[in-house]
């Protein structure tokens, strides 16, 4: 608001007989503008001429100031000058005008009216400078979005009376110092302030404030090796420009905090591992923020090596056995501790060999170790190089059964400088053999299968040294089988033999095959099965056996045993009577004829066929049949060795009603020099065929009486038998056939063959059991006659026969 007064001033004087009066007036005004001014204006006036006068206002400066004519009278007035005072003028009335530059001006107006006269009056006007506006502001960032608003105007002349501030919102604020909330910080905002002073001066500001967030820290650090320091750097996220006043770090690993203005820091951590650090900082304001972070200290590698102990020239294997949390390398350095070094780079080995010197020394390698970060240790240790002695053995064969003797062989060298004075053997089961020092070769039996570590040891002496050197060796004494094996059932030839297999073998080993060998060209290859340990095997020939039982292990291991088995022979069987046809109740004569290759025939068993059995040790038996009728005869024969076999012989023995043979013979005891007085006399009746036997060995076939003296050359008891042939094919079931019986020969050799008195063929047959039906080759029953029969065959022992004989056909 201005405050802006306005003067004018008249005077009254009695001049020349005329009465004057002098009128003074103050008249006040109030603008609503931005200057004010105080204005006092004096005019005198006649009746009868203008007398000048005018108002006017101070101003700001860059406003204009407003100059009124108030001249009296006015309706005389015909023109107005107005000088400004800064070499500015008007002849306007109520003219107005902006200065350019404050400070005090005097301003003059001249009239003149209708009369030609004229009038003058001057004032001094005042231009003022507004004030400076300004103000500044703190943001604590302690509270989210809270502002402190600080006036910092200045006045031109006097004193500011009056602050007008526009915040967001239309949020305004009369004071001199104020202060808002921003409800989003980290944006920025315009805000206002107006200043007027008490000329009524004023000026406004606008700044775009940016509203700060809270105090936000963070800090980073490199990750090192355990025994390295860390190097940890701080930095304000938000406010970016804010100042820290301090850094209070904890490190969480039992040492003390440290409070610094330092942005930055270094640390030793007391173990390698994960590390959670803290820092507090507080900035100038006494905001603070905590910041958590993880922060890693790497493990260093744990540098090993291992190596082997060497002689002579040979050379040292160096094998790396460094560990660490990557378990990857960068590299390797090698120390010697000879004058020598060297630096493997992975991915190559550092496994490597280095050859000392040939004599006996100690050395102290090292070796550095750098893991793939450069985290770092390093290890030394002491190395023996002994001097030329080279302690080695080895046995015979890749693999040792526990069937075997292992075999060792020391192999060993030592430097011409030394001598053995003890040489042990070490077998790894707990025993020991001290063997004089020039015995190479050694066998030992280990008792069970397993893994053995034996040891040769030597003790050497030389260069003022006692050495004693070693060598240690795996032995692995593979499990062998145990076989063994049985026979379960009898072993007659013809009958299957069946053996049980009772092998076995150490727990850690198993059977993989079996092999049987026969000793009849015959072997058997099975896989091993602990459930079927038997086998059957037919023997083509009866006699004495070697059977040999292998046994493979899956490891190789074998063994074997050898066990002798008799096949015993079957009795060939054969028999025969000394007869199969009979008349009447006659006794028969049976012989058994079988013979076996070894051991003898101990117990016969004699069917007759006519429900009547027999046993007996001996080869002869007698039987009386009592019934006429065709009967089988059965023979079982078992031997010795309870071997048996069997022979039957189907319709063996004929049994015919009773034609009696019967003769007288003239003298039973005669002379052999008057044989030829012998005369037989047959009285027999009745149409028969007569056949003549004498000791079994001549025979008349068909002969009524036979002249004998011809076969009677010495003295002796001679056997005369007569006998008679006959039979008839009339289909009544007795005697309807004629053929022999018995099964002594070779059946493929056999023929029966039939002729009739002038020698015409009229049956033949090669089947055993096919007898003469009494008919001829055209099918028709032959005639009653006398009928020649030939058999030819091969006996049991090769001998080609031929038998002959005659029968009579009766219808």
């Amino acid at each position: 608001m201005n405050n802006n007064k306005r003067y004018s001033q008249m005077a009254s004087v009695n001049r020349s007989g005329f009465k004057e009066w002098l009128i003074f007036v103050l008249l006040f005004t109030i603008f609503n503008t931005s200057h004010a001014s105080l204005n006092k204006t004096s005019s005198f006036r006649t009746q009868n001429k203008a007398i000048a006068a005018f108002s006017y206002t101070n101003s700001c400066l860059g406003s204009p100031s407003f100059f009124t004519d108030e001249s009296n009278p006015g309706e005389d007035i015909v023109s107005w000058y107005w000088n400004f005072g800064d070499g500015n003028n008007s002849n306007t009335q109520n003219p107005e005008h902006t200065y350019a530059t404050s400070g005090s001006f005097y301003v003059s107006l001249s009239i003149e009216d209708t009369d030609g006269n004229t009038s003058n009056i001057g004032h001094t006007v005042n231009v003022y400078e507004a004030p400076t506006v300004d103000f500044i502001t703190k943001d604590t960032a302690c509270t989210t979005g809270l502002v402190f608003f600080y006036n910092n105007s200045t006045p031109s002349q006097g004193a500011l009376s009056s602050f007008y501030w526009e915040f967001p919102d239309n949020h305004i604020s009369y004071e001199e110092d104020t202060y808002f909330v921003f409800l989003n910080p980290e944006q920025y905002y315009n805000v206002s302030l107006l200043v007027t002073d008490e000329n009524g001066c004023n000026n406004q500001i606008t700044k775009n404030i940016f509203v700060e967030p809270d105090l936000q820290i963070s800090f980073d650090a490199d990750t090192v090796c355990f025994t390295e320091e860390t190097t940890l750097l701080s930095y304000v996220v938000k406010p970016q420009e804010d100042s820290i006043r301090y850094f209070t770090w904890l490190f969480n690993d039992g040492s003390p905090q440290i409070t610094t203005p330092n942005k930055s820091v270094s640390h030793v951590f007391t173990d390698a591992g994960i590390y959670e650090v803290k820092l507090q900082a507080s900035n100038l304001n006494g905001c603070t923020d905590i910041f958590r972070k993880n922060i890693q200290v790497r493990f260093n590698p744990t540098a090993d090596f291992g190596f082997e102990e060497t002689y002579c020239a040979d050379g040292t294997p160096l094998f790396d056995l460094s560990s660490g949390d990557t378990g990857e390398f960068d590299y390797w350095k090698w120390q010697y501790g000879d004058g020598e070094s060297q630096t493997i780079h992975s991915p190559n080995s550092p496994d490597h060999i280095h050859f000392y010197p040939p004599y006996y020394n100690i050395f102290e390698p090292s070796l550095l170790v750098v893991d793939k970060y450069g985290c770092k240790d390093s290890i030394i240790k002491e190395v023996i190089h002994y001097p030329c002695i080279y302690v080695e053995f080895y046995t015979d064969t890749n693999w040792i059964c526990s069937n075997t003797p292992a075999i060792f062989i020391d192999t060993s060298v030592v430097d011409s400088d030394f001598t053995i004075t003890n040489k042990t053997w070490y077998f790894g089961d707990g025993n020991y053999l001290s063997v004089p020092i020039d015995q190479d070769t050694i066998s030992y039996q280990y008792l069970q299968a397993g893994n053995y570590d034996p040891i040769l040891s030597l003790s050497i002496s030389g260069q003022g040294l006692e050495l004693v050197d070693s060598i240690q060796k795996e032995v692995e004494i593979l499990a062998s089988p145990e076989v063994d094996f049985k026979l379960i059932e009898s072993q007659c030839f013809g009958n299957t033999s069946f053996f049980e297999e009772e092998s076995s073998i150490h727990t850690n080993g198993k059977i993989e095959r079996l092999f049987w060998d026969f000793d009849d060209g015959n072997d058997t290859t099975y896989v091993y099965n602990e459930t079927d340990s038997i086998i059957a095997h037919d023997f083509q020939n009866p006699g004495e056996y070697h059977i040999i039982l292998k046994a493979k292990a899956f490891n190789n291991c074998q063994d074997s045993m050898i066990k002798t088995t008799i096949i015993h022979p079957l009795p060939q069987m054969g028999f025969y009577s000394d007869t199969t046809f009979y008349c009447g109740n006659n006794q028969v004569w049976l012989k058994d004829t079988s013979i076996i290759e070894s051991g003898y025939i101990s117990t016969r068993l004699w069917d007759y066929g006519d429900g009547n059995v027999y046993f007996s040790s001996s080869d002869t038996t007698t039987h009386r049949y009592t019934e006429e009728g065709i009967y089988p005869i059965k023979l079982i024969n078992i031997s010795n060795e309870h071997c048996r076999d069997s022979l039957t012989l189907e319709n063996y023995i004929i049994v015919n009603p009773v034609v009696e043979a019967d003769f007288g013979i003239s003298h039973e005891r005669i002379s052999v020099y008057e044989r030829e007085k012998l005369e037989i006399n047959n009285y027999v009746a009745g149409n028969a065929i007569y056949n003549w036997r004498l000791n079994d060995s001549i025979f008349w076939e068909n002969l009524y009486e036979p002249l004998i003296s011809d076969s009677i050359s010495d003295t002796g008891t001679y056997r005369l038998t007569q006998y008679t042939i006959t039979f008839s094919p009339n289909g009544n079931g007795t005697n309807d056939r004629f053929g022999p019986i018995g099964k002594y020969f070779e059946m493929e050799s056999y023929d029966f063959s039939v002729y009739n008195r002038w020698g015409k063929l009229v049956f033949q047959t090669r089947d055993f059991y096919e007898h003469w039906d009494g008919k001829t080759s055209d099918g028709n029953l032959a005639p009653q006659d006398t009928y020649a029969w030939i058999i030819r065959l091969r006996d049991m022992d090769g001998n080609n026969r031929v038998l002959r004989g005659a029968v009579s056909l009766i219808l």
